[in-house]
């Protein structure tokens, strides 16, 4: 090999492992799982990897990987095949022609829907055990029917979501704001409200490399609003972890914090007002994030484009450009869909105000 494709080789392995790390950090494809998502960019890169080359390009373990596969396997995405001459198996893709989509996976309203009916019944059982005369119970029952509503949203057909945007209506801004204790809630209304709050943790509604920062979001899901010590009462973590992922909830539009503190204790309130429109605030957010990327990823193409092809490095240009050409479809797609939740951001934030 030449001194020139030497190097070529090496940026390449360099721009490889650049785009794996946008991939990740992104979590473009459906699940979030980090190491799920750093095995199927491999595989979209290389197009049939064993379970060997997955473990020297990714490091993990033998353990981890023959956990991860199976799944691929399972959900439709990849097929295996036994390599000739070897009892090692080879997955590929099992569409040659997979790419990427921005498109809600046939595998999420499935998901969805089992959740949503799940939630009917729950909050069928609900009803019949609120005592309207307990204001607690009351406002508690109002944003399990709030959140129910936002499942049935997330199962909505396109135009039906642009229609229920147009027509929605602040369903909370009459609530009254509880520092998180709601003492008056029985006993079975709180193993309800466990159980929808391991229903959110076991579903891809939440991020499920982040089990603290996910558990908390749920008590604001279930809760609306609460303070730091009604969070390590709930969820047992200590006031520091508590305080660092609350800044998170703030920066990605989940949360506020209220300007004024508890009374009693002098505690400030978070609060996390609409379902609907604190989805689409961390939605934006994240949408942003990946079409910041969009320059990079631009630039990597043109870089690869502009190399010197010869017989030790032919293939790794074309595997390379292809992913590259096919991610920069995707972001031009996801430019447009990201604009219509943008749009629908804004109406939202005319009804919300905050």
């Amino acid at each position: 090999m030449s001194k020139s494709s030497s190097s070529i080789q090496r940026r390449l392995n360099t721009i490889e492992k650049e785009i794996v790390s946008i991939m990740v950090e992104n979590a473009v494809f459906g699940g979030k799982n980090v190491k799920f998502n750093e095995i199927f960019t491999y595989l979209l890169l290389y197009g049939e990897l064993t379970q060997l080359e997955f473990q020297k390009l990714t490091g993990f373990s033998k353990g981890t990987v023959s956990m991860l596969l199976p799944f691929l396997c399972e959900i439709g995405i990849t097929q295996k095949k036994l390599k000739p001459k070897t009892h090692a198996y080879v997955y590929f893709l099992k569409d040659p022609d997979f790419r990427l989509s921005y498109s809600i996976a046939p595998d999420y309203f499935a998901e969805y829907s089992a959740f949503k009916k799940k939630m009917d019944s729950l909050v069928q059982q609900l009803n019949e055990m609120v005592n309207q005369k307990e204001k607690d119970e009351g406002v508690f029952l109002t944003r399990i029917n709030e959140f129910n509503d936002y499942i049935g949203y997330q199962i909505m057909k396109r135009k039906d979501r642009k229609e229920y945007i147009q027509n929605i209506t602040n369903p909370v801004e009459d609530l009254p704001v509880f520092d998180g204790h709601q003492k008056n809630l029985s006993p079975k209304i709180l193993e309800l409200e466990q159980e929808i709050i391991n229903m959110q943790l076991n579903s891809t509604l939440l991020d499920e490399d982040k089990p603290i920062y996910s558990t908390i979001l749920a008590y604001f899901i279930t809760r609306r609003s609460l303070t730091q010590a009604n969070l390590q009462e709930l969820t047992q973590f200590s006031s520091g972890i508590i305080s660092q992922n609350l800044k998170i909830l703030i920066d990605r539009g989940f949360i506020t914090k209220l300007p004024k503190a508890q009374k009693s204790t002098r505690q400030n309130i978070y609060i996390m007002q609409s379902i609907l429109y604190s989805f689409h605030r961390y939605f934006r957010f994240f949408m942003i994030s990946q079409i910041n990327q969009f320059p990079k990823i631009r630039a990597l193409l043109k870089e690869v484009d502009s190399m010197t092809m010869d017989t030790t490095n032919q293939e790794a240009i074309l595997r390379i450009k292809s992913f590259l050409n096919k991610y920069c479809k995707f972001l031009e797609g996801f430019e447009h869909y990201s604009q219509l939740i943008f749009n629908e951001c804004d109406h939202l934030s005319t009804i919300f105000q905050y």
